[in-house]
């Protein structure tokens, strides 16, 4: 079998992602395995093909290529990667990824043994918070980072988020189902581009998983799947954060609409006084916690509930109201 492994970089951490190189060069093969790594450079300020330790593993290891994609935005950077890759299955692992040794050995178990699953990620996450210290608040909330524990294999088929289905960290799915993914991103079905420079767009990964399962498979995680998610100080930032929740949050419904058009969710649109009178309830509610920064975290996420119906249908304007928060999240 053979894997095509696909990173997607926008100005990496280089402490970060020579890790991902380290370990990459270090996953173990089988006489029934193989692979090729495709770097897609989107945009970065250093170019990826001339940092040294790139320049070093293209040099000792054919498998690697590095690929430029100008348009900017994590998806069209997967599309770039998709298209330019051989293999029967795909390995999306992101610049702060680094998978355990036999991340590659399990992935070709896995898709030998349930044919049925065609989208897999790692049920067990370790987060790392590297460079300086980390504030005391987060030290505890590591799931925020898409740090999970699981035993076993687990999958669904269900047409709504579900907690066996698998985030963008080491995403592993067939092939035929990210090119029926392609397709609907070209006929104007989807629409989510997920990153985009600092705008933190959000919900391709969601999309390509609900994709799988409106083919009619599973997707799951399995607990043979190992890798540490290694968060850097920016990515760790109050700042950051605020603006994943909200924006996080504000996508899931387009993403589900857009895929399962036969059972979508409705269109709730809340006005000023409305928005206002939420926010008054949920501050009465959270009063004895107003400045603990992951109370606020659940607020911005809240807040993205409200947004979610007007990103669907992105003519109408936003409440007065909406736009002020908007501008708090993202200043």
């Amino acid at each position: 079998m053979f894997f095509s492994i696909i990173t997607c970089a926008h100005n990496p951490d280089l402490s970060i992602f020579e890790r991902l190189v380290k370990a990459v060069d270090s996953l173990k093969l089988t006489n029934e395995l193989d692979f090729e790594w495709i770097i897609v450079d989107n945009n970065s300020s250093v170019a990826i093909e001339n940092i040294t330790f790139i320049q070093k593993f293209l040099s000792d290891n054919g498998r690697l290529k590095v690929i430029k994609e100008f348009k900017p935005g994590l998806t069209n950077a997967r599309i770039t990667g998709v298209n330019n890759s051989k293999g029967d299955w795909i390995i999306f692992f992101d610049d702060d990824n680094e998978p355990k040794a036999d991340y590659l050995l399990n992935s070709f178990l896995l898709c030998k043994s349930f044919p049925n699953v065609r989208c897999w990620g790692p049920g067990i996450v370790s987060v790392e918070f590297t460079e300086g210290e980390t504030e005391g608040w987060l030290l505890d909330k590591k799931f925020i980072f898409q740090e999970k524990f699981v035993a076993g294999n687990l999958y669904s088929n269900a047409n709504h988020w579900v907690d066996v289905y698998p985030a963008g960290t080491g995403l592993v799915i067939k092939r035929e189902m990210l090119e029926n993914y392609i397709l609907k991103i070209n006929s104007g079905d989807y629409t989510l581009t997920d990153r985009l420079g600092d705008e933190l767009s959000s919900g391709g990964d969601t999309q390509i998983v609900f994709n799988v399962v409106k083919n009619g498979f599973c997707a799951g995680v399995s607990e043979s799947l190992v890798i540490n998610h290694l968060i850097n100080k920016k990515k760790r930032s109050f700042h950051y954060l605020k603006r994943l929740f909200y924006l996080t949050n504000s996508s899931y419904l387009k993403a589900h609409n857009e895929v399962f058009v036969d059972s979508p969710f409705p269109l709730v649109y809340k006005n000023n006084l409305q928005i206002i009178k939420k926010i008054i309830k949920w501050v009465l509610l959270n009063r004895k916690n107003l400045f603990d920064r992951y109370c606020l975290l659940i607020f911005f996420r809240e807040m993205g509930d409200i947004n979610r119906p007007y990103l669907y249908s992105n003519k109408l304007s936003k409440p007065l109201t909406l736009k002020v928060l908007e501008y708090i999240i993202k200043s």
